[in-house]
């Protein structure tokens, strides 16, 4: 009986190895690149680095960058409601989303676009963003 020995779809390369992708960045739909903040171990081309999975290993893999998102877009949102003393309505409406959708964010059950993610993850890292961002603010003192 013949073994098939793996190779690599890109390369064609037979040096595939396991290994572990904690805090490697990986792409999620809208996303350029989510870093993996859970352990999980994939094939990897030692020859090219392509990740080489099957399809129980990417739903996990998708699961894991979805969790990532998640945790990270909540802890951004009760930065934001914590430090700038807002409710969270206050909060959609300067995000431009509806409550209804950010309670659905803040509580894992939809994954912001990568835009709104970062307008969020802007909002939190940077106090002065969220002042700029308030329609009161003057623009006019701005200088360029």
């Amino acid at each position: 009986m013949a073994t098939h020995k793996k190779k690599c779809t890109e390369c064609g390369s037979e040096k595939i190895v396991l290994l572990e992708q904690k805090g490697t960045t990986f792409p999620w739909k809208d996303y350029p690149g989510v870093v993996l903040k859970k352990s999980l171990k994939l094939r990897q081309c030692a020859d090219c680095g392509d990740i080489i999975t099957n399809l129980k290993e990417a739903e996990t893999l998708e699961n894991l960058l979805i969790e990532t998102i998640n945790e990270q877009v909540a802890l951004f949102i009760e930065t934001i409601l914590k430090r700038e003393k807002v409710s969270q309505v206050d909060l959609s409406q300067k995000l431009g989303v509806s409550p209804v959708y950010l309670t659905e964010v803040k509580k894992g059950r939809k994954q912001p676009s990568y835009q709104i993610f970062n307008l969020i993850k802007i909002l939190a890292l940077n106090a002065k963003a969220y002042e700029l961002s308030s329609k009161e603010y003057d623009f006019t003192a701005i200088k360029s």
